[in-house]
């Protein structure tokens, strides 16, 4: 979700034309108001994979780990390029997009711990 925020109107990183800011508001808005938030959230992100011809998402925090820490140069340039920002969003920049309202569809689930955490296992270092 923060990437629409951050890259709202570039339809950057293979997003659909509609996959920006306004358009994603309107769909969380517009789903079933018996849906929990966290339901309206599965529902865009199915749509994002029906998009980008994912089957599904990954949620485990040890396959982004073992994803990242390949070092083998793949052929998609673009895949290989997640752990160069990786690595300068945790040494460099500590640009990192975390949660913690409560009036909002996230909650308090992405602290900064959570970012510390996955910098240091990916990269063996704090």
């Amino acid at each position: 979700m923060a990437s629409f925020v951050q890259y709202n109107g570039d339809n950057g990183f293979g997003s659909p034309s509609w996959a920006n800011l306004t358009s994603t508001c309107k769909f969380l808005v517009k789903q079933d108001a018996t849906l929990k938030p966290i339901e309206s959230y599965g529902r865009l992100n199915k749509a994002l994979n029906k998009a980008n011809g994912f089957d599904c998402t990954s949620y485990k925090f040890s396959e982004l780990v073992d994803y990242v820490r390949n070092t083998t140069w793949p052929e998609d340039t673009a895949e290989s390029s997640l752990r160069t920002w990786l690595w300068q969003t945790c040494y460099e920049f500590a640009y990192f997009q975390t949660s913690s309202g409560e009036n909002h569809p996230f909650g308090s689930k992405f602290p900064i711990s959570t970012y510390e955490d996955e910098c240091y296992e990916i990269y063996d270092e704090v």
